[in-house]
């Protein structure tokens, strides 16, 4: 954390397996991928609170059953970070993606890091989008 302004390019990509239920009640199996790659913004307010944002590219693909969906677009995404203690961080944010063919997907976020050390740390987020909610598990490289 810092009360700097700053930049960012992050890169990411997620793989999901689920389960989705059809207006007959039916279950089906679902699989998903995304890739996202753009470049972030951050403003300190305070030596433990940031506001950050990001631009990005997300290509994005669903299989259900004997479905497959794929489409693409652009994203815009806003919220804050803190460093509640020395080793945790946690944050919220907003983001919107227009997809080329499936139109826009509004969703809210919140996550949170634990810091082994400067550089590195385990985290986990949940996404809640209009199409779907996404666990994340991760880790962090910051260099």
């Amino acid at each position: 954390m810092s009360t700097a302004t700053g930049s960012s390019w992050p890169a990411r990509t997620s793989s999901a397996t689920g389960s989705s239920c059809s207006a007959s009640g039916r279950t089906t199996a679902s699989t998903g991928r995304s890739v996202e790659l753009g470049a972030g913004l951050t403003h300190g307010f305070s030596d433990k609170l940031d506001f950050v944002a990001s631009l990005s590219y997300v290509d994005a693909e669903v299989k259900a059953g004997n479905f497959t969906a794929d489409d693409d677009g652009l994203a815009l995404g806003g919220g804050i970070r803190s460093r509640v203690a020395d080793s945790v961080e946690l944050d919220a944010g907003l983001k919107y993606v227009d997809f080329d063919n499936a139109g826009g997907d509004t969703g809210v976020s919140v996550g949170g890091r634990y810091y082994f050390n400067d550089s590195m740390a385990l985290g986990a987020s949940a996404d809640f989008n209009d199409n779907a909610d996404t666990l994340h598990i991760g880790f962090r490289w910051e260099f």
